[in-house]
């Protein structure tokens, strides 16, 4: 019989004082009935046709069904299947990640300058405030699941003691590409993925630390010097406890070339190549620990030095994204805006009012996801927000006809390209 594998992620409401252990046995047994397992396959496969664009998402099982003594701690349950499922009589194997969201605010304890933005910022994960950011993204190519088998072969190297004089392993991933595609919130995404897939093995605490390089090395560089040891011996102090996994993001990375560029002109304090210089050491010692994971971001990858990107274990392009991705993209939108209905419910085609009646044009939502090509997810993610504004500014409020909103979403697209096309 062949085996089909499940992530299944239990999200507990944040006061409940249940056992991780006994949600998993719990919930393990329930899955293992014949009527809930048989219902959960045919759930997988109708999923995958749905969703057949070559990416394997997730979907949501119902809490309600789950045990009485299980349910009431619940919030929610997402499931993620690792492979296809071709036939019904396959064996299922469990992976059950339970967990809980932190509600702390992102701290800034590096910092001690109160009248300018730090560039430093710290969350401890897995975080309410990227509660649902993962399904979020639209990425084309398996992407996501991709990094998730980065990160698998990444701590397999550590746990088996794998030298990375011999085989190189800096634990340095690089997302580059245009603004607005995703690159930030796909970095902030995957760390809060890895604290929910990866407790068993670091069970004191994941933690976040990003670093704005722009907001580092655009201010005094003498207390940049300062800052920078300070952040990497708070670094180093979290990764001494081996239980513990630490993601740090380096946002804007090309920052550091262009410090250093500038230092060499003489357009710079002097010391700015030395801070730049401390900052790339500081960031090769930290491949000698097994439970770090390095995430830089950069609009221009040009403008990195090669030496840097020579470091990144994987180089990954984010542009913007493709007619399936938008088409999820949208897909999202509408369901959000419908469940908490604040539209109406979908009709297949929209009426184009026209003053000429005879030139009435009927436009579907596939015709909105054409027209938004070369658009970045960042736009499109606004785009509802505008068209919404529109609704209320002709008189409508929630529930807006479904027809409506997208007359709006097109107008707003149709403004948009006529300034692009004059550039304003």
């Amino acid at each position: 019989m062949n085996q089909f594998h499940l992530n299944i992620e239990v999200q507990l409401k944040s006061k409940s004082p249940v056992k991780y252990k006994d949600v998993i046995d719990s919930i393990s047994v329930y899955l293992k009935e014949e009527t809930t397992h048989r219902v959960l396959i045919e759930r997988c496969k109708s999923h995958m046709t749905m969703n057949d664009n070559g990416n394997l998402e997730s979907f949501q099982w119902d809490v309600d069904q789950l045990p009485m003594n299980i349910s009431k701690h619940v919030d929610r349950v997402d499931i993620f299947p690792v492979c296809r499922v071709v036939e019904s009589s396959v064996e299922i194997e469990f992976n059950i990640h339970v967990y809980k969201l932190s509600k702390e605010k992102s701290s800034d304890e590096v910092s001690q300058d109160q009248d300018e933005s730090s560039p430093f910022q710290q969350w401890i994960l897995p975080n309410q405030e990227f509660g649902t950011l993962w399904e979020s993204l639209a990425f084309d190519d398996s992407l996501k699941s991709q990094l998730l088998d980065y990160i698998s072969t990444l701590l397999l190297f550590g746990r088996f003691q794998i030298d990375s004089n011999i085989i190189t392993n800096n634990r340095i991933l690089f997302l580059y590409g245009p603004p607005g595609t995703g690159k930030t919130s796909l970095a902030k995404a995957l760390a809060q993925k890895i604290s929910v897939r990866f407790q068993n093995q670091f069970k004191d605490s994941f933690q976040l630390f990003e670093i704005n390089s722009h907001s580092l090395f655009s201010k005094w560089f003498s207390e940049s010097g300062k800052l920078v040891m300070k952040l990497f011996q708070r670094i180093r102090e979290q990764l001494e406890d081996q239980n513990s996994f630490l993601v740090l993001l380096i946002d804007e990375v090309e920052s550091l070339t262009s410090a250093r560029k500038s230092a060499l002109q003489g357009n710079e304090p002097s010391d700015a190549i030395r801070v730049v210089n401390a900052f790339l050491t500081q960031l090769d010692q930290l491949k000698l620990y097994k439970n770090i994971l390095i995430i830089s971001t950069s609009n221009l990858p040009q403008a990195v030095d090669d030496a840097f990107i020579d470091r990144a274990d994987w180089k990954q392009y984010i542009g913007p994204p493709s007619i399936k991705a938008r088409d999820y993209i949208f897909s999202s939108i509408i369901n959000e805006l419908q469940q908490k209905q604040f539209i109406q419910p979908s009709t297949t085609n929209i009426l184009m009012e026209t003053d000429d009646q005879s030139n009435s044009k009927a436009i579907t939502i596939q015709e909105l996801i054409k027209l938004t090509d070369a658009h970045s997810g960042r736009f499109l993610r606004k785009l509802p927000f505008l068209a919404i504004s529109k609704c209320i500014s002709s008189g409508y409020t929630p529930p807006i006809p479904y027809n409506e909103f997208l007359k709006s979403l097109h107008i707003c697209i149709l403004n948009n390209k006529i300034k692009e096309e004059f550039g304003k």
